[in-house]
């Protein structure tokens, strides 16, 4: 077992070893360098001269086929331009002059990387959704594989991306391994564009390996930068770990809590949209609540929404995990999220037979199913801390007065442990809490991240939106996870490429109920482009 361990750990320490090698020298090479500025002056020349060269890529940015490297290049020589400034400063910190002069120049660099960071966004909506009437030349779209017609009114950008993953899992100890294997956790194939106009878009994201082949399927009508309207299958907005794109994960995989509290996608309506100049971000949806490309089961429609405001930084950005672009101004959102639904109490939960029909009226009987949530994120130079909060509540009305052995199973769920984390409200109603923290930090930056995960979170009963179909009822009533790992990212491979995480899970169940314990190692590399 120990070997098996020592292995997964050192191919990974051999190719992030090759990786960085290789990556660093070719960032620096990219283009021959000039030597290192030696006076405040000589910055101040370079940061002129780059602001020459930002300001012909802002009124040029409709080229994104050609813009996307140049921006990088631009991005790195500020970067370096940014280091050896600190190192000017720290040498010439006692004098008067240069102090004033220092603080200037760290001001222009602070613009100029706002500069490029607009210039960047600019050229990702120009290449993604045709921007806002600037086109990208005619039959490119910035990915070699996108095409855009001539005259604007079509666009199609293909996304690929497959993670293949060694997993070992263990219960108890190391030395009891259930199971040791190679698998495909994700594979993606999807297409953005847009047809008539940039601003009536759509995507499709498919999974070939899946029980579910068709993830997303929608068209979205951009009214305004206030409002946009979003028609058919997608996520539905809850959980910030859950709405994060897998490409953009630093993690291999969501936390527990995430996992066990989400909801998945449905078919629905969403509003969508910015306020206060993007500082504030909005989601609205009304659907089915029953899951990937289900009628509805009852006659109640699931509503949800969620609402996120940055507290520092200029606007709502694109979820994601980690601080890879080593911001130097501090990044902080946070946000709430609520739904509602009314869910049909199947007739067998976890091989508990059910009488789902308590009141003899023929009508199916409902749980009302009602989840907040709440999470904020912070970034800065590398450093990324984030968390979230979630509490579910099931009332069942008078079903449990008929279902004695219902009752039973989610009595055993009612425990209460060291967080005072109490899971019954009143006889008939529920309570389910959630939660993880989870860091990470670019110790070389843009290419190396390590992080740690600390969170508890429930084993669920009830059947809810196509998840949390069990074979046996769940005898946790709370699950502690702790999370480590080690993620390289290399540009040429799309992003992150190669991530090593260790997993503990520790349960806690009733006297004479099994516990989950266990331990997993795995070992994961990512291509997407």
């Amino acid at each position: 077992m120990t070997r098996l361990i020592f292995v997964f750990t050192c191919v990974f320490a051999c190719v992030s070893a090759c990786v960085i090698g290789f990556a660093l020298p070719v960032h620096a090479q990219g283009a021959p360098s000039p030597a290192a500025p030696t006076s405040l002056a000589d910055v101040a020349r370079r940061l002129d001269a780059l602001a020459e060269r930002v300001e012909a890529m802002t009124a040029d940015a409709a080229r994104a086929a050609t813009l996307g490297q140049s921006v990088d290049d631009l991005a790195a020589e500020l970067q370096a331009l940014a280091q050896r400034l600190d190192v000017l400063a720290r040498e010439q910190q006692s004098i008067p002059d240069a102090r004033a002069r220092i603080d200037e120049l760290s001001a222009a660099v602070v613009r100029l990387r706002d500069d490029l960071g607009a210039v960047r966004e600019r050229v990702a909506d120009v290449e993604r959704h045709g921007g806002g009437g600037a086109q990208a030349a005619p039959g490119t779209t910035g990915n070699p594989l996108g095409f855009r017609a001539a005259s604007g009114r079509l666009a199609i950008e293909p996304m690929f991306l497959v993670q293949t993953r060694g997993q070992l899992d263990a219960s108890g100890g190391f030395d009891d391994i259930e199971a040791l294997e190679v698998r495909l956790p994700r594979v993606r194939v999807g297409f953005w564009g847009h047809v008539g106009h940039p601003d009536l878009s759509f995507h499709i994201n498919l999974d070939p390996v899946g029980d579910q082949s068709l993830l997303d399927a929608f068209v979205q009508y951009r009214v305004r930068d206030e409002l946009s309207i979003r028609v058919g299958q997608t996520r539905v907005p809850f959980g910030r770990g859950w709405l994060t794109e897998p490409f953009r994960f630093v993690f291999p995989e969501r936390a527990r809590a995430t996992r066990d509290f989400r909801y998945d996608r449905d078919v629905q309506v969403t509003l969508l949209g910015a306020l206060l100049d993007g500082r504030l971000a909005y989601r609205a949806s009304v659907g089915n609540g029953a899951g990937f490309n289900q009628r509805n089961q009852n006659t109640e429609l699931f509503v949800a929404g969620r609402v996120e405001a940055a507290v520092l930084g200029d606007r709502v950005e694109v979820m994601s995990e980690g601080d890879r672009e080593n911001r130097t101004d501090p990044y902080l959102t946070v946000a709430v999220a609520a739904n509602h639904n009314l869910v049909p109490l199947p007739a067998l939960i976890g091989r508990t037979p059910v009488v789902n029909d308590v009141d003899g009226d023929g009508e199916i009987d409902n749980v009302r199913l009602v989840n907040v949530g709440a999470d904020a994120q912070f970034k800065w130079r590398g450093l990324a801390i984030a968390g979230e909060w979630f509490l579910r509540s099931e009332s069942y009305g008078t079903i449990l007065e008929g279902n004695p052995s219902l009752r039973q199973a989610l009595d055993r769920l009612d425990g209460d442990d060291a967080t005072g984390l109490r899971t019954v409200n009143d006889d008939n109603t529920r309570l389910f809490q959630g939660f993880y923290v989870q860091g990470t930090y670019f110790v070389v930056p843009r290419t190396l991240a390590l992080g740690s995960r600390l969170g508890r979170s429930r084993e669920l009963l009830l059947p809810f939106a196509g998840r949390n179909n069990r074979d046996a009822p769940p005898t946790n009533y709370a699950v502690w996870e702790v999370d480590a790992i080690a993620q390289l990212y290399w540009d040429r491979a799309g992003g992150r490429f190669l991530g090593l995480q260790y997993s503990y899970a520790n349960g806690a169940a009733e006297p004479g109920m099994d516990a989950t314990n266990g331990h997993r190692v795995l070992i994961e590399t990512q291509f997407q482009f």
